[in-house]
């Protein structure tokens, strides 16, 4: 038997090469660029929604405080108006006797301020002369407005206060300690008792402040055992004017219109007009804004980051 051998071929083992690409530094920077590019606007736009939201958010307090400001001036003017008609047909009596000379003033430690109840309206122009009641370090040199009206009072429950007993022009004017007198009482009448209800409205830095800057308010002065209290009413109010329409010859026609401090006979004034300026309690982010108004016909201009709206309203008397 013959065995042949095969020869076989040798194949020589090939080796395959692997090529692994990658980016280039180039590459890497533009990819760079692209993403800061876009990280930019997204924080942009983070950032101008947050501001209009801070703007909105204060426009809508200092709005607020406006619309509020106006409700807590406007109601007690509204109720000063009843009492304001009736002054010049009423013959005082009683207790407590009735100054018609004597000046507007208010005094912490006394409470001869409550009893001014013939004087239904008064103001003072842009001081506060006669009105110790309000502290000079943070009263803000506006105008001051004091209103009385009368609340019908089922018992005399604060001794110390002034109280009107009324039957048709007849006022028996006394303190709530005083009401059982007979100086104060109507003969087989069944008399009407009415607490007298003083406010005094001002404007005053509040014991707040933002970044260092006090924030001013609207505030009041009360009535209470007697003696003048102090309450805030409305923050961020910085200015408060007010104008009075008289009718000097009584014929229906108003002939001027005034200052608190031009005015002669408060009987003549007919309407009042109340012009407030609020601003925000911190100031906005950016540059400085100047915003102008008139007020009482005075030009005013603000050159700061407050955000600032004014109002104004008319009551007739």
């Amino acid at each position: 038997m013959n065995i042949s051998r095969v020869k076989r071929p040798i194949t020589k083992a090939t080796k395959t090469k692997t090529t692994v690409t990658g980016l280039t530094l180039i590459e890497v920077m533009v990819s760079l660029a692209i993403a800061l590019f876009v990280l930019t606007l997204v924080i942009n736009s983070l950032l101008s929604l947050n501001r209009a939201f801070v703007f909105t958010e204060q426009l809508v307090r200092v709005q607020e405080s406006l619309r509020f400001a106006q409700h807590q001036l406007q109601l007690p003017l509204n109720k000063s108006q009843f009492w304001f008609k009736l002054q010049g047909l009423l013959n005082y009596s009683g207790s407590i006797s009735v100054n018609h000379s004597q000046a507007p003033s208010c005094d912490k430690d006394k409470s001869d301020w409550a009893f001014h109840v013939w004087q239904p309206i008064s103001a003072l122009n842009n001081n506060r002369s006669h009105y110790e009641c309000i502290s000079a370090s943070s009263y803000r040199d506006s105008d001051i407005l004091t209103l009385r009206h009368l609340k019908r009072a089922e018992l005399i429950d604060a001794p110390a206060n002034p109280f009107i007993r009324l039957h048709q022009t007849q006022a028996k004017f006394f303190r709530g300690n005083d009401h059982e007198f007979s100086i104060n009482q109507f003969p087989d009448v069944n008399a009407a008792t009415y607490a007298v209800i003083s406010q005094t409205f001002y404007l005053a830095n509040s014991n707040r402040t933002c970044n260092g800057v006090a924030i001013p308010a609207l505030y009041r002065k009360y009535l209470s055992n007697g003696l003048p209290k102090t309450e805030e009413v409305a923050s961020g109010i910085e200015h408060l004017e007010l104008l009075f329409d008289i009718d000097r010859d009584d014929d229906g026609d108003i002939d001027h219109q005034v200052a608190a401090d031009q005015v002669v006979a408060w009987q003549l004034v007919r309407s009042i007009s109340v012009h407030l300026i609020a601003r925000s309690e911190c100031e906005l982010s950016g540059p400085p804004v100047t915003t102008r108004f008139n007020v009482a016909e005075t030009e005013m201009e603000f050159s700061d980051k407050f955000l600032r709206e004014s109002l104004v309203f008319t009551v007739a008397l």
